[in-house]
């Protein structure tokens, strides 16, 4: 650098400020110290100009960075509350039941996802067998009879049920489509298979092999003779549930009490296969089996599971609950807090691929936020937490939803609005949205313990069974978004009641919709056997009115609620 150059840039920086060199001003003393003293003085008004203005720049960047956060939540109210009122003009929610106008995008996104998906043909083999008759007779002995009174007003008429006999709902009440069937057994599993095939609808139902108490803790006694039911219904004119249903399959296993069962959601298209069917065991095991597309006209195919080829186990411990991951992979939950992920397509799919402890105590319930989410699972436990877990990277950081003294027995996933139902202090529901964990709403409340809640894909009808003998529609959209305070968005399906001297039931219905109120009777213990302990959507769009549920007495209820 030439020696212009640099007294250039020195001056110039000079006249940044305002200064000026000794050696270009020869000054007396006195004006040296006036020059340093205005020196000083514009050092120190540029040094509170500069903070002034750094200050200055600091506010505008806070107030363009919390202008930008106004306009994001601005952005996802607006667009919360546009998918809602789309859902409440699509879905006609002021009439109770007007399911007719679906928005399809969803079933297109699943049906996207299933086409790429593959069934892991190496365990499509036969794995039900033909049953011996004599000991199947020694089993059907056993089921009791029972008798149901149904009616609106007294005196109601007494009904005997045989094993696996039904009663239509349109003979006592003409406007309602529906059966009543006796199974044999508590009802403690309860899916429909995805799919029409044959023009039919399939319902999976399992349970206790008696109607004495199971433990599903301890390992009381030895595995029992249990059935699994596979029932048929065939939709009327207009899609209505009109005709008579049929127990289409009757697996006979040896494995005990089945506390869950759920389909593969990927629906069959190889012949002869009706689908795969996941269920919990009492024995410990989780095991995975293909169901036969039964041939027979009008008759009951009689089958027994006794080996299966995808019996997954995890080491000192027993499998607690499932869910689909996706057509290849499932969770599997187990008693001492962990979740095991297996994959179907791997050469050995009884070893898991990953394994982690997600809770301390036994895990309730686990489900999967697919289709949007489908790496996340949900997952709650007696040690009373609810927890969001990535498979990608369960060991790391997981998410926890508020905490309360009482366990959830109820998790469920809503794909359509990204939110989370949970149980509310045992006798309630709540949820919460997925963006904001800390905070839920009420729904609901019973007077006794909610035993299982069913979200369907296509309306936004919840229902609610429980210990009460009660089964409860709620519209979740209009009951939350409503403009009204409290709006009637609550209806009693029916009601179960006992009489033990006779050792008869009630099924009492016909109940007015009602508005949201606190129960403000003190806690009742219920007998057990009025308990309605699973409920079922049908997850097809044409029959996403159709509700299944089950009670601790054997009584299966399907009633068609889109009328």
């Amino acid at each position: 650098m030439n020696k212009s150059q640099k007294s250039s840039d020195i001056s110039s920086d000079f006249d940044e400020h305002n200064v000026f060199s000794d050696e270009e001003y020869e000054i007396s003393p006195q004006k040296k110290r006036s020059v340093r003293s205005a020196t000083k003085q514009n050092k120190n008004n540029s040094t509170r100009i500069t903070r002034h203005s750094s200050q200055n720049k600091e506010k505008n960047d806070e107030k363009h960075e919390s202008e930008a956060q106004d306009k994001e939540e601005t952005k996802k109210t607006s667009t919360r509350y546009s998918r809602h009122e789309s859902m409440q003009n699509s879905l006609f929610i002021e009439k109770w039941a007007d399911i007719n106008g679906v928005n399809k995008a969803l079933f297109e996104t699943i049906d996207e996802v299933n086409e790429k998906s593959e069934w892991p043909l190496s365990y499509l083999e036969e794995e039900v067998y033909d049953v011996d008759l004599s000991e199947l007779d020694i089993f059907l002995k056993a089921i009791p009879s029972l008798k149901v009174y149904i009616g609106a007003h007294e005196p109601s008429k007494l009904h005997n049920f045989e094993p696996f006999s039904f009663y239509s709902l349109s003979k006592t009440y003409p406007l309602k489509t529906g059966y009543i069937i006796h199974t044999g057994f508590p009802i403690w599993g309860l899916d429909w298979c995805p799919g029409c095939l044959k023009g039919k609808q399939y319902l999976a139902i399992s349970g206790h092999p008696d109607y004495e108490t199971h433990s599903i803790l301890l390992s009381t006694s030895k595995p029992k003779n249990s059935v699994i039911q596979i029932w048929s219904f065939i939709p009327g004119p207009n899609d209505k549930l009109t005709n008579q249903p049929l127990l289409e399959i009757f697996i006979f296993h040896f494995f005990g009490s089945v506390w869950d069962l759920k389909w593969c959601p990927l629906i069959s298209k190889i012949d002869g296969k009706l689908g795969f069917l996941a269920s919990i065991f009492s024995d410990g095991c989780a095991r995975i089996f293909s169901i036969p597309l039964p041939n027979k006209i009008d008759k009951t195919l009689y089958m027994k599971l006794e080996k299966v080829k995808l019996s997954l186990k995890i080491y000192n411990t027993k499998c607690t609950c499932l869910c689909w991951i996706s057509p290849n992979r499932i969770a599997v939950g187990a008693s001492n807090g962990q979740i095991c992920i297996f994959d179907l397509e791997k050469k050995n799919p009884n070893i898991p691929i990953t394994s982690f402890f997600c809770h301390s105590a036994y895990i309730r319930n686990i489900i999967s936020c697919s289709p949007s989410y489908p790496d996340l699972l949900i997952s709650s436990a007696y040690d009373c937490t609810v927890k969001i877990t990535d498979i990608r990277d369960p060991l790391g950081d997981m998410a926890f939803i508020q905490r309360q003294r009482a366990m959830n027995f109820i998790v469920q996933w809503w794909d359509k609005l990204s939110c989370i139902i949970l149980s509310d202090n045992i006798c309630g529901l709540r949820f919460t949205f997925f963006d904001t964990l800390q905070s839920s709403n009420h729904i609901i409340s019973l007077d006794g313990t909610v035993w299982a809640a069913a979200i369907s894909p296509v309306h936004p009808f919840i229902a609610v069974v429980g210990a009460d003998g009660t089964t409860t529609i709620v519209n979740f959209i209009k009951k939350t978004f409503s403009k009204l305070r409290q709006p009637l968005s609550i209806r009693k399906i029916y009601q179960l009641s006992i009489n033990y001297e006779d050792m008869s039931y009630l099924l009492v219905e016909n109940f007015k919709p009602e508005k949201y109120q606190k129960v403000k009777s003190s806690p009742v213990i219920f007998p057990p056997e009025i308990g309605i302990t699973v409920v079922s959507w049908n997850p097809t769009e044409k029959y996403g009115g159709w509700l299944a549920s089950g009670s601790a007495s054997g009584i299966l209820r399907v009633e068609d609620l889109s009328f």
